[in-house]
Protein backbone atom coordinates (compact mmCIF):
# COMPACT_ATOMS: atom_id res chain seq x y z
CA UNK A 1 0.00 0.00 0.00
CA UNK A 2 2.93 2.38 -0.07
CA UNK A 3 2.82 3.10 3.14
CA UNK A 4 6.40 3.05 5.11
CA UNK A 5 7.18 1.40 8.40
CA UNK A 6 8.79 4.62 9.41
CA UNK A 7 5.22 6.74 9.48
CA UNK A 8 2.73 7.05 12.59
CA UNK A 9 -0.84 6.27 11.35
CA UNK A 10 -2.07 5.83 14.73
CA UNK A 11 -2.68 9.13 16.08
CA UNK A 12 -3.61 12.57 15.32
CA UNK A 13 -0.06 14.62 14.13
CA UNK A 14 0.33 16.40 17.40
CA UNK A 15 0.42 13.27 19.53
CA UNK A 16 3.92 11.91 17.93
CA UNK A 17 5.17 15.43 17.18
CA UNK A 18 4.90 15.80 21.26
CA UNK A 19 6.33 12.43 22.03
CA UNK A 20 9.24 12.79 19.42
CA UNK A 21 10.54 15.12 21.94
CA UNK A 22 10.72 12.18 24.61
CA UNK A 23 11.93 9.70 21.92
CA UNK A 24 15.35 8.61 21.29
CA UNK A 25 16.49 7.73 17.85
CA UNK A 26 14.40 8.90 14.83
CA UNK A 27 11.21 9.94 14.78
CA UNK A 28 8.35 8.46 12.80
CA UNK A 29 6.63 10.81 10.28
CA UNK A 30 3.36 11.46 11.34
CA UNK A 31 1.19 10.72 8.90
CA UNK A 32 -2.43 10.39 10.91
CA UNK A 33 -5.34 13.00 10.36
CA UNK A 34 -4.65 17.26 11.95
CA UNK A 35 -6.29 16.72 15.49
CA UNK A 36 -6.00 19.37 17.89
CA UNK A 37 -3.68 20.50 19.42
CA UNK A 38 -2.44 19.08 23.28
CA UNK A 39 -3.92 21.14 25.96
CA UNK A 40 -1.85 21.68 28.73
CA UNK A 41 -3.52 22.79 31.71
CA UNK A 42 -1.72 24.58 34.82
CA UNK A 43 -3.48 24.60 38.08
CA UNK A 44 -2.91 26.11 41.36
CA UNK A 45 -2.82 23.28 43.30
CA UNK A 46 -4.73 19.88 44.28
CA UNK A 47 -8.13 20.80 44.70
CA UNK A 48 -8.11 22.98 41.82
CA UNK A 49 -6.73 20.31 39.60
CA UNK A 50 -9.65 17.54 40.69
CA UNK A 51 -11.78 20.21 39.71
CA UNK A 52 -10.00 21.04 36.55
CA UNK A 53 -10.02 17.84 35.19
CA UNK A 54 -13.60 17.02 36.35
CA UNK A 55 -14.59 20.19 34.38
CA UNK A 56 -12.43 18.65 31.49
CA UNK A 57 -14.26 15.37 31.66
CA UNK A 58 -18.43 17.08 31.53
CA UNK A 59 -16.77 19.00 28.56
CA UNK A 60 -15.68 15.77 27.37
CA UNK A 61 -18.83 13.78 27.86
CA UNK A 62 -21.61 15.69 27.92
CA UNK A 63 -20.74 18.59 25.07
CA UNK A 64 -18.46 16.70 23.13
CA UNK A 65 -20.37 13.21 23.52
CA UNK A 66 -17.03 11.10 23.99
CA UNK A 67 -18.21 7.94 25.64
CA UNK A 68 -16.89 7.75 29.06
CA UNK A 69 -15.34 4.35 27.72
CA UNK A 70 -12.85 6.21 25.66
CA UNK A 71 -11.49 8.35 27.89
CA UNK A 72 -8.24 7.24 30.46
CA UNK A 73 -7.04 9.75 33.20
CA UNK A 74 -3.50 8.39 34.12
CA UNK A 75 -1.48 9.36 37.15
CA UNK A 76 1.85 9.90 36.77
CA UNK A 77 1.30 8.75 40.23
CA UNK A 78 0.32 5.21 41.43
CA UNK A 79 -3.34 5.02 42.26
CA UNK A 80 -2.81 4.28 45.59
CA UNK A 81 -1.26 7.87 46.06
CA UNK A 82 -2.93 10.30 43.91
CA UNK A 83 -5.28 12.31 44.85
CA UNK A 84 -7.75 11.60 42.14
CA UNK A 85 -10.25 8.88 42.28
CA UNK A 86 -11.60 8.40 45.84
CA UNK A 87 -14.64 6.62 46.37
CA UNK A 88 -14.52 5.26 42.87
CA UNK A 89 -14.98 8.90 41.19
CA UNK A 90 -13.68 11.62 39.90
CA UNK A 91 -16.62 14.63 40.32
CA UNK A 92 -19.64 12.92 39.39
CA UNK A 93 -17.59 10.20 36.62
CA UNK A 94 -17.49 6.88 38.04
CA UNK A 95 -13.94 5.35 36.81
CA UNK A 96 -12.42 2.16 37.09
CA UNK A 97 -9.25 0.24 36.53
CA UNK A 98 -8.06 -3.26 34.72
CA UNK A 99 -10.73 -5.89 34.56
CA UNK A 100 -13.60 -4.21 36.69
CA UNK A 101 -13.92 -2.02 33.66
CA UNK A 102 -17.29 -1.55 31.71
CA UNK A 103 -18.57 0.60 28.88
CA UNK A 104 -19.61 2.65 31.46
CA UNK A 105 -16.74 4.57 33.62
CA UNK A 106 -14.07 6.31 32.66
CA UNK A 107 -10.77 4.35 32.92
CA UNK A 108 -8.38 5.86 35.51
CA UNK A 109 -5.34 4.11 36.13
CA UNK A 110 -1.43 5.30 36.72
CA UNK A 111 0.66 5.50 33.54
CA UNK A 112 3.02 2.25 34.05
CA UNK A 113 0.22 0.24 34.77
CA UNK A 114 -1.66 1.47 31.14
CA UNK A 115 1.67 0.80 29.01
CA UNK A 116 0.63 -1.30 25.77
CA UNK A 117 -2.77 0.19 26.09
CA UNK A 118 -4.69 3.02 24.38
CA UNK A 119 -7.71 4.71 24.30
CA UNK A 120 -9.00 8.15 21.96
CA UNK A 121 -8.95 10.57 24.70
CA UNK A 122 -6.00 10.44 26.96
CA UNK A 123 -5.97 12.99 29.99
CA UNK A 124 -2.33 13.01 32.01
CA UNK A 125 -2.43 13.95 35.37
CA UNK A 126 -0.58 14.51 38.19
CA UNK A 127 2.91 15.25 36.07
CA UNK A 128 4.30 17.29 37.81
CA UNK A 129 6.67 14.56 39.90
CA UNK A 130 7.92 12.77 36.63
CA UNK A 131 8.52 15.68 33.89
CA UNK A 132 12.11 14.50 34.18
CA UNK A 133 11.14 10.85 33.42
CA UNK A 134 11.17 11.18 29.72
CA UNK A 135 10.46 7.65 29.06
CA UNK A 136 7.32 7.94 31.39
CA UNK A 137 6.07 10.89 29.91
CA UNK A 138 6.40 9.14 26.15
CA UNK A 139 4.23 6.28 27.34
CA UNK A 140 1.71 8.05 28.61
CA UNK A 141 1.48 10.48 25.92
CA UNK A 142 1.61 7.90 22.97
CA UNK A 143 -1.47 6.19 25.01
CA UNK A 144 -3.44 8.79 23.08
CA UNK A 145 -5.09 7.88 19.52
CA UNK A 146 -6.87 11.50 19.09
CA UNK A 147 -6.98 13.68 21.78
CA UNK A 148 -4.53 14.46 24.49
CA UNK A 149 -4.78 16.58 27.62
CA UNK A 150 -2.27 17.51 30.36
CA UNK A 151 -2.41 18.80 33.92
CA UNK A 152 0.27 20.48 36.05
CA UNK A 153 0.16 21.97 39.89
CA UNK A 154 1.71 24.68 40.00
CA UNK A 155 1.99 25.46 43.60
CA UNK A 156 2.82 22.71 45.95
CA UNK A 157 2.65 22.44 50.29
CA UNK A 158 5.80 23.28 52.15
CA UNK A 159 5.44 23.33 55.52
CA UNK A 160 2.06 24.15 55.82
CA UNK A 161 2.18 26.94 53.35
CA UNK A 162 1.59 26.73 49.68
CA UNK A 163 4.54 27.63 47.52
CA UNK A 164 5.40 27.76 43.57
CA UNK A 165 6.81 25.43 41.79
CA UNK A 166 9.35 25.77 39.74
CA UNK A 167 8.51 26.62 36.04
CA UNK A 168 8.32 23.49 33.80
CA UNK A 169 11.08 22.74 31.80
CA UNK A 170 9.07 20.10 30.13
CA UNK A 171 6.53 23.15 28.84
CA UNK A 172 9.40 25.40 28.05
CA UNK A 173 11.15 23.24 25.23
CA UNK A 174 7.59 22.55 23.31
CA UNK A 175 7.42 24.90 20.31
CA UNK A 176 3.81 26.28 20.32
CA UNK A 177 2.36 24.79 17.92
CA UNK A 178 1.74 21.61 19.49
CA UNK A 179 0.42 23.24 22.86
CA UNK A 180 -3.09 24.58 23.88
CA UNK A 181 -1.95 25.93 27.39
CA UNK A 182 -4.45 27.32 30.04
CA UNK A 183 -3.49 28.26 33.26
CA UNK A 184 -7.01 27.48 35.73
CA UNK A 185 -5.07 30.64 38.64
CA UNK A 186 -5.59 33.15 35.94
CA UNK A 187 -9.48 31.85 34.92
CA UNK A 188 -10.16 32.11 38.03
CA UNK A 189 -8.57 35.73 39.19
CA UNK A 190 -10.77 36.86 36.13
CA UNK A 191 -13.49 39.37 36.96
CA UNK A 192 -17.49 38.49 35.53
CA UNK A 193 -18.85 42.26 34.66
CA UNK A 194 -22.17 42.56 36.01
CA UNK A 195 -24.06 43.06 32.89
CA UNK A 196 -22.64 39.74 31.86
CA UNK A 197 -23.88 37.81 34.30
CA UNK A 198 -27.38 39.20 33.92
CA UNK A 199 -27.30 38.63 30.09
CA UNK A 200 -26.44 35.00 31.03
CA UNK A 201 -29.63 34.70 33.01
CA UNK A 202 -31.63 35.91 30.95
CA UNK A 203 -30.17 33.69 27.94
CA UNK A 204 -28.98 36.27 26.06
CA UNK A 205 -25.32 36.59 24.56
CA UNK A 206 -23.94 38.93 26.12
CA UNK A 207 -21.72 41.50 23.43
CA UNK A 208 -18.67 43.03 24.89
CA UNK A 209 -18.25 46.63 24.54
CA UNK A 210 -14.55 46.83 23.62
Amino acid sequence: DGDSLEQNLRNTKNIPGLAARFCEGAAMEAAGPEGRPVEYIEAGEERERIKGVSRTLHRLVNDERVPPASIAVLTGRSREKSSLGKDGKIGAFQVCSGEECDGDKVVFDSIRRFKGLERPVIILVELEDVLDQEDLLYVGITRARAKLDMTRAKLRSKHGKEVARAPSRFLQEIPTELLDPRDLIAEAQEQVSPDELRAFFKGMTYQDPK
